[in-house]
């Protein structure tokens, strides 16, 4: 038997390229779940701000149907006062137009005015006057016009002049 007086040397159970790669698989797999991790925790996150996105959507959703309901309320109501207003110039022009149709010698003593109807009491001098007078543009303008006289203790002629408007109601009523 022989004898060898060199010392043997150790060999590594990995080559240093098998290290390298095993380094580079390790590194690889690290990577790979640290970007795995990365994607599970931005999702998560992306899940919270989403629903507490939501939450603030339906809150905006809820102030806006209120601010919209208080809006459309606004608008009738001006709608409302607008109409109002115009009704009060109609009646203003009406009083007016009626009053300036009055000749000088009727006198009114009491006018009553509604949105379809007008009742006028006066003193007049002569029938016939307040027949070509007062009473033609009272017909010209009322669909029903009617006059009752009376003849006061002054040999001048009371009366009563209801005129109405027919009211879509009223035809309905009286068709059927």
């Amino acid at each position: 038997m022989s004898y060898s007086l060199i010392e043997p040397k150790l060999k590594p159970v990995f080559s240093l390229f098998t290290r390298f790669c095993l380094l580079f698989i390790a590194l690889g797999i690290f990577l790979m779940i640290s970007f795995n991790v990365f994607i599970i925790l931005s999702t998560q996150m992306m899940r919270n701000d989403i629903k507490s996105i939501q939450k603030e959507s339906l809150s905006y959703q809820k102030r806006l149907d209120t601010l919209e309901e208080k809006t459309n309320k606004h608008l009738y109501i001006g709608k409302l006062f607008k109409n109002v207003e115009n009704l009060n110039k109609n009646f203003e022009n009406d009083v007016k137009n009626t009053l300036s149709q009055v000749p000088d010698g009727i006198n009114l003593t009491q006018l009553y005015m509604d949105k379809y109807s007008l009742v006028l009491r006066g003193i007049a001098q002569d029938r016939d006057l307040y027949d070509f007078d007062l009473a033609l543009p009272l017909k010209a303008r009322y669909d029903i016009s009617e006059v009752k006289f009376y003849l006061d203790e002054d040999f001048r002629f009371s009366f009563i002049s209801t005129n109405k408007i027919y009211k879509m109601e009223d035809l309905d009523a009286e068709n059927n």
